[in-house]
């Protein structure tokens, strides 16, 4: 290896390490930087802050274009053993890392170093069932094999890939079922009756695979896929029947069960006890989840983010409260995605909403780190469409007018319902905003009737919607309705009354 990378060594490997990030003076620690903590929402704000001009020139291309390859270098430099990882997963990206690098091994000719690394990484896959590794990395070594005429060792490594062929074969079309439900699933939040019946059918298929192959991949995937599917079909009795097989089954199976595998049941169950309101068995999963290893950021607020909305469809209001407080006091808060972060603001909005319709005590709402949320500020604050997150903009637009209501501020919140009736007409896909129509037109009603509660009238058919098309929450921000729209309605109509 020496003799090869004297020859083809570079004279300097750029990385990004804890050392060059903590320069102050450094661009790249000052971009890292704004990256983490979402500073720039484009490259103009980035560009202003490394070279002072709204506009990015040529030395900020460059300078992106070399931060990248430094991103791109470290990764490869990922420790897999580090401690926020678990033993499967560490493993798993560790015979990742590892096949990479014996196919730079034996391309370069470093064909001894090629068979130990490869046989290492074999060695695992063989121990966690990873039947992938097992044939990618027999396939290396039986062609390094053949070249060297070991014929003992060849006929070994064909043997391998006889054996694990048909799994790993099985498993990429069993990922390829869930994969295609899964796209279904969460693309809408109830299907069409041809979009059901497909599922049905690779539901079926996997359910045969799994009668042919004794393998975890294909196994898990069988138990995510029934899962999905009774969740479509609103059978949550059976989704959370599955979602304890499939528990059951990674107790019985501790190898596989990493942090990846036991969070996405954990929060499949908990969707289930957020649609049946079952708060005891909800807050039960949750707590239990919360103490997996190696949670990150994101993994730790999808499960508040259940947990507050199930607190908040069982009005446990002192549960509400109480979540939303550990959630945003969350030492890593900082460090999530902008789509999570959304959420959260949204929900900042709307447990102060509850608090005013619901006459809470001011103490409830304790002392929180991060911007302090006024009222008075928020209502009087445009509300930005923005395109793909239609749902966001009607939830702070819902939100706004409520709290218009609650002020008196009757002009004002009759203009954002009549610009939201107009932007609800604009959308496509209508099918997929059914509840927040039937809710906007609600209040369209109110609005005619001067916000007088008595003599509503036509309010039977957008009632009847809400009541018909259940509330269907699947974790994207789409299908989000964080307060139910009935129960809203009905909070609307007490405070004008």
């Amino acid at each position: 290896m020496a003799e090869i990378l004297g020859k083809n060594a570079p004279s300097k490997i750029e990385v990004l390490d804890q050392q060059s990030l903590r320069r102050s003076s450094s661009k790249y620690a000052a971009f890292w930087e704004g990256l983490q903590q979402h500073l720039f929402k484009n490259d103009t704000e980035a560009a202003v802050v490394l070279y002072g001009t709204p506009i990015a020139d040529d030395r900020y291309r460059q300078f992106k274009s070399r931060f990248k390859r430094k991103l791109l270098n470290t990764f490869f430099f990922i420790d897999p053993y580090q401690p926020q990882t678990g033993s499967f997963d560490a493993a798993l990206k560790f015979c990742n890392r590892q096949l990479a690098l014996v196919h730079l091994l034996k391309t370069h000719g470093a064909t001894h170093t090629a068979i130990v690394e490869a046989t290492q990484i074999q060695a695992l896959a063989l121990k966690y069932r990873l039947s992938g590794m097992v044939v990618q990395s027999a396939s290396l070594l039986r062609e390094i094999y053949a070249l060297q005429g070991s014929k003992k060792e060849f006929d070994a490594q064909q043997s391998l890939i006889e054996a694990f062929y048909p799994h790993w074969n099985a498993e990429i079309q069993a990922e390829g079922y869930l994969q295609s439900i899964r796209l279904v699933c969460y693309g809408t939040p109830r299907l069409a009756e041809a979009q059901t019946a497909q599922v049905v059918l690779w539901c079926d298929e996997l359910l045969s695979l799994t009668e042919q192959f004794d393998t975890p991949i294909v196994s898990l995937a069988a138990f995510e896929a029934w899962m999905l599917r009774f969740e479509a079909e609103g059978n949550y009795q059976a989704m959370e029947e599955t979602g304890l097989q499939a528990e059951n089954w990674l107790v019985q199976n501790p190898t596989w069960a990493s942090k990846d595998n036991m969070l996405r049941f954990a929060m499949l169950r908990l969707r289930t006890a957020l649609h049946t309101l079952d708060f005891k068995t909800g807050r039960a999963i949750a707590e239990q989840a919360l103490k997996i290893s190696h949670l990150t950021p994101d993994d730790h607020l999808v499960l508040m983010e259940l947990l507050l909305l199930l607190s908040i469809r069982t009005d446990s209001l002192l549960h509400v409260f109480a979540v939303y407080k550990e959630a945003i006091e969350y030492k890593y808060f900082s460090k999530i995605t902008a789509e999570h972060e959304a959420k959260w603001n949204i929900f900042t909005v709307y447990v102060h909403l509850l608090k005013q319709l619901n006459s809470v005590n001011q103490q409830i709402v304790l002392f929180q780190k991060r911007k302090a949320f006024v009222v008075e500020d928020f209502m009087s604050a445009s509300i930005p469409f923005e395109p793909r997150q239609e749902n966001k903009t009607i939830l702070l637009a819902v939100a706004q007018i409520a709290f218009l209501l609650r002020a008196k501020l009757f002009d004002k919140a009759a203009k954002q319902i009549e610009w939201l009736g107009s932007l609800i007409n604009t959308l496509r896909h209508k099918e997929d905003f059914a509840r927040q129509a039937a809710f906007i037109k609600l209040l369209n009603q109110l609005r005619l009737n001067n916000f007088n509660t008595a003599g509503l009238k036509k309010t039977e058919v957008p009632l009847r919607t809400l009541h018909e098309i259940p509330f269907r929450y699947n974790g994207r921000l789409q299908y989000l309705e964080v307060i139910p729209y009935p129960k809203l309605w009905e909070m609307i109509l007490k405070l004008l009354s």
